[in-house]
């Protein structure tokens, strides 16, 4: 029997939009990007690329959504980072030993055949945060305390 290896991070924190948008580490080609993780159902843990790309979406019934786009790690150009199942993971990165949450995935496709890149979609997390606090304003999201 193996021994499995678990990492544990404690997430207090959602990235916030600023942090989002100018990502602070850089890929082989110097383009700026975040190593990005989820655990998800059916890809269990994987490493993917998040290069500050957000888009936005509205129906024509006005719905809004917003989306940003993860990419495999490209250490394996055919390994993707999610599939069927893995939708409603949380993805993060970590800074100092703590994480903190990219967004919620939602679906992913192939752009570029069997040997192509594959791109995950997310809510980012703190869109997330801000709908649901409309909803909920007294929302308590990582140990925030607040008196009635």
């Amino acid at each position: 029997m193996g021994l499995k290896e678990t990492w544990f991070f404690l997430v207090t924190v959602c990235a916030s939009k600023l942090s989002l948008s100018v990502p602070g580490e850089h890929d082989a080609e110097g383009r700026r990007c975040l190593t990005v993780g989820k655990d998800g159902n059916t890809t269990d843990f994987t490493v993917g690329r998040y290069s500050g790309l957000e888009s936005y979406l509205q129906t024509d019934l006005g719905v809004e959504s917003i989306e940003v786009a993860i990419y495999n790690s490209g250490n394996k150009a055919v390994e993707p980072f999610s599939a069927k199942g893995d939708s409603g993971a949380l993805v993060w990165y970590v800074v100092c030993n703590e994480a903190r949450i990219v967004g919620q995935l939602h679906s992913d496709v192939n752009k570029g055949g069997p040997s192509g890149i594959y791109v995950t979609y997310c809510t980012p997390g703190w869109w997330l945060l801000e709908q649901i606090e409309k909803k909920y304003p007294h929302a308590n999201f990582f140990g925030k305390s607040w008196e009635a």
